[in-house]
């Protein structure tokens, strides 16, 4: 009997955790099995164990690679392609397209950070600055690419997007078997931060259709809540604005398969405060010694300002990007001063 395909899968669950071991081992070697990282002084910091995948070492310093690598290695997009990205997204799309030859064009909010448009353009691709947030220079985008004929590809609705981000569940899985001690039991919880969905579908999904026990938290800023707003209405709910520190998850209008993925796999989402995206990324310097950025810090932002829910508690959580520019590392260093 043929096994029939989960509700937001496109595939059975064991044919798509088996694409997913796959994709992995086609991963190059520059963005696979990342380190796990645990300091006890954050635990004391946060009142939990805590369990960190450090995804910013890699060569766009976040895990958007994993998922611009299963792209081009499994649809082979001849170019150009054209897509929308705060930065993150875009660096990764241009790096696997650099490296096969492929032209690519990212369109980026006019106020994007200038070392995020300055990395694309360094791994290769043409950055055109367009809209008041993504989600404006994502309709620039699409625009461009239907009245050129290219190819436009966008996060949270890529199938490989979801996929990449899941290698990093099956790298985190185990993992955690080799470093927890025998008959530990695995996490509590897995806190994942939440911008258009594939990397809670993906992570969360692989932690979901595993059958692994953690509680599934994604996190989104409470300036920006769209996703949490989806979550909760069943449904894509778009905000006015989407005003935070955290651009990586900057999301004004949700994309729908990225709040299927969510809704599936989530057990709850959470909001986070500037102010406690600004402590996170304060805290990881000082007991880490690591820069991350404030979307890729969010999930720690959920341990400060929600301690009650996760204190004496074992959490995976991902450290998914440090592409912050030096002036803003700066400000919110200064600022942890002043407090």
């Amino acid at each position: 009997m043929t096994a029939a395909a989960h509700p937001v899968l496109a595939a059975p669950a064991d044919a798509w955790l088996d694409g997913v071991r796959r994709a992995r081992r086609e991963l190059p070697s520059a963005i696979r099995d990342t380190p796990l990282v645990h300091r006890r002084e954050l635990d004391a910091a946060v009142g939990a164990e805590v369990w960190m995948k450090n995804e910013c070492l890699g060569p766009v310093r976040s895990f958007k690679a994993r998922g611009s690598e299963v792209l081009f290695t499994h649809r082979s997009p001849a170019g150009p392609v054209v897509c929308a990205s705060a930065g993150n997204f875009g660096q990764g799309i241009a790096w696997s397209a650099a490296a096969r030859g492929v032209r690519c064009v990212v369109f980026a909010p006019e106020a994007a950070s200038p070392l995020k448009v300055r990395r694309m353009r360094q791994l290769g691709a043409e950055v055109r600055l367009a809209g008041r947030d993504l989600d404006e220079a994502k309709e620039a985008a699409r625009r461009d690419a239907e009245s050129s004929g290219w190819t436009f590809l966008e996060d949270g609705r890529e199938e490989e997007m979801f996929v990449g981000a899941a290698t990093m569940g099956a790298e985190l899985e185990v993992q955690l078997d080799g470093e927890l001690e025998a008959g530990a039991g695995g996490v509590d919880a897995l806190l994942c931060p939440v911008g258009n969905g594939a990397l809670f579908g993906g992570l969360g999904g692989w932690f979901a259709l595993r059958g692994l026990a953690a509680e599934r938290v994604g996190v989104v800023a409470a300036a920006a809540p769209s996703m949490e707003l989806s979550f909760r209405a069943g449904e894509c709910v778009s905000t006015a604005t989407a005003q935070t520190v955290a651009d990586g998850i900057a999301v004004r209008a949700p994309v729908a398969r990225g709040v299927a993925r969510v809704n599936a796999f989530a057990a709850d989402l959470v909001t986070v405060s500037e102010a406690s995206l600004a402590a996170a990324v304060r805290l990881l310097v000082e007991t880490l010694g690591l820069v991350v950025e404030p979307a890729g810090a969010a999930a720690v932002a959920a341990l400060l300002e929600h301690p009650d829910r996760w204190r004496g508690r074992r959490v995976a959580l991902p450290l998914c990007g440090s592409n912050l520019d030096p002036d803003r590392l700066a400000a919110l260093l200064a600022a942890g001063e002043r407090e």
